[in-house]
């Protein structure tokens, strides 16, 4: 594909888990006010952490969001790969400010251990309803020429309807797998493995595409704010993802969509004969239940008879293939990787384990079998506390975690390696990160700092008289930042 800018927003969910000693416990009656503490001191713990008030060194950007929840940004990547080296040394961060809050909570008569999670949902503390459920975003950003993000805001050529049609089929590679132990949940759906969704993240979805992102949830975000010039750019923002642990997961998920789009910034109507799905909203959550992905579930609005996810899903990967004349060696591993998951999972061959490495709702699943069958557990399909703690274990982002473990033992491939991530905590992308990097190396040495110091995503603010903004997200090069970097970067 050409050089296209892709990041991701990852929420981290986070338990608390008293010691002994703790002179406070959390509970119901408690949460609201723990909450308050933990977001006060996770703010103050992140801006101390970070040079550029919420911005780290790597370009990327560290912060406490609505809701009380910590938030990595990953910098602007170039390419799924960088992304997903990124979003690991996101994780990485919050390992390293975990210790701090912990040892500032103790002060507070709170001794214990904070668990975060990058995870698609969680049980809701606050909720008096103990079933009740709250989601947590893993947000893709993709971005787009000005032309294409005008035309899918008012689904001109019915390029919102295609694009539905690839997320709600998409589920298959990229879902995340959750169990959900609330019978009422699945009143109106058939789930032949009792508890256990392939995407947690599409139940909170409500519409096809709008412009909020907390409330209305839909699969497509259609706020426009590039973070760039918006007369050339546009950014799209994507809400129907899950938080996928595993690389190959994520990597797919960028890869496969980030081809489409930069197709589409080409030539919008490449994909004007993709099968438009009726009622999606509907469907994906069907599929998400039922699971038998060779199932003729979708009738589309320009062709006859039913079609499967997978079909669906290949039509797109036969298109992609068909269309992408610029393309690198990544472009080709991903298509030779999305062929090869569609494959195996219309062959359904329970031999082939290729996939039970490598996509996280695979994973889980034998994971789930296996400990179903270690422990006994006489239960029809997943619904079971136990059960549901290895769910939340899995996406505990602790270097000693379930996930960790597996990975370490080789039952889940990774393609970043540990040493690419430790250097992606400092190093930023060859992007406008870069310039964004080599303005906070040098506050990180200033003893004396302007009160006007402040860093965005456009714009740095070193004083009243050196302010840039870099509106291009490409850039690597400015001349007057870097004048004023040579002229501090040896004052300590």
């Amino acid at each position: 594909m050409k050089k296209m800018i892709i990041g991701t927003e990852s929420e981290y969910s986070f338990y608390f888990k008293a010691e002994p000693r703790s002179r406070f416990k959390v509970n119901r009656e408690n949460f609201i006010d723990f909450s308050n503490l933990f977001s006060g001191i996770c703010d103050s713990v992140c801006r101390a952490f970070c040079y550029g008030g919420s911005f780290y060194e790597n370009g990327g950007r560290l912060y406490v969001d609505t809701g009380a929840h910590p938030e990595f940004a990953t910098p602007e990547c170039l390419g799924p790969r960088e992304v997903v080296k990124y979003l690991r040394a996101g994780d990485l961060l919050m390992e390293f400010i975990k210790g701090k809050i912990e040892a500032m909570l103790a002060e507070r008569g709170y001794i214990g251990k904070i668990i975060f999670c990058r995870d698609t949902t969680a049980y809701n503390a606050e909720s008096k309803n103990k079933n009740s459920r709250v989601t947590y975003s893993a947000h893709e950003n993709y971005l787009t020429s000005r032309d294409l993000f005008d035309l899918i805001e008012i689904n001109a050529r019915c390029l919102a309807d295609i694009l539905a049609s690839f997320f709600v089929t998409r589920q298959i590679i990229t879902g995340a797998g959750c169990i959900f132990q609330e019978e009422a949940f699945f009143d109106n759906y058939q789930n032949i493995y009792h508890g256990y969704v392939l995407s947690p993240r599409l139940f909170f979805l409500e519409l096809l595409i709008s412009s909020r992102t907390t409330t209305d949830r839909a699969l497509i975000s259609i706020r426009d704010e590039p973070l760039a010039n918006i007369k050339k750019y546009g950014r799209l923002h994507i809400l129907a993802g899950d938080a996928n642990r595993s690389d190959w997961s994520n990597w797919l998920k960028f890869g496969i969509t980030g081809l489409i789009i930069s197709i589409l910034n080409e030539n919008p109507d490449s994909f004007m004969s993709a099968p438009r799905i009726q009622d999606p909203l509907s469907k994906m959550r069907e599929l998400a239940s039922y699971f038998n992905l060779n199932q003729k579930i979708f009738q589309c609005y320009n062709y006859q008879g039913f079609f499967s996810a997978i079909e669906i899903q290949r039509w797109f990967l036969e298109r992609v293939d068909a269309c992408l004349v610029e393309r690198d060696d990544e472009d080709n591993n991903i298509i030779a990787a999305w062929a090869e998951a569609l494959d195996i999972l219309e062959e359904n061959d329970p031999d082939d384990e290729t996939l039970d490495r490598r996509l996280d709702w695979r994973i889980k699943l034998r994971l789930f079998k296996h400990y179903k069958e270690k422990k006994n557990l006489s239960i029809n399909g997943f619904c079971h506390p136990e059960l549901a703690q290895r769910d939340i274990e899995y996406h505990n982002i602790a270097s000693d975690s379930l996930f960790s473990i597996l990975e370490n033992e080789g039952l889940i491939e990774r393609l970043i390696s540990k040493e690419e991530i430790e250097k992606a905590v400092l190093e930023p992308p060859l992007t406008r990160a870069f310039l964004r990097s080599l303005v906070l190396q040098v506050r990180k040495n200033l003893i004396i700092l302007p009160s006007e110091f402040s860093v965005d995503w456009t714009a740095i603010k070193a004083s009243e008289d050196d302010i840039f903004f870099i509106d291009d997200p490409f850039a690597t090069s400015y001349l007057k930042l870097e004048k004023w970097v040579n002229k501090y970067k040896y004052i300590t």
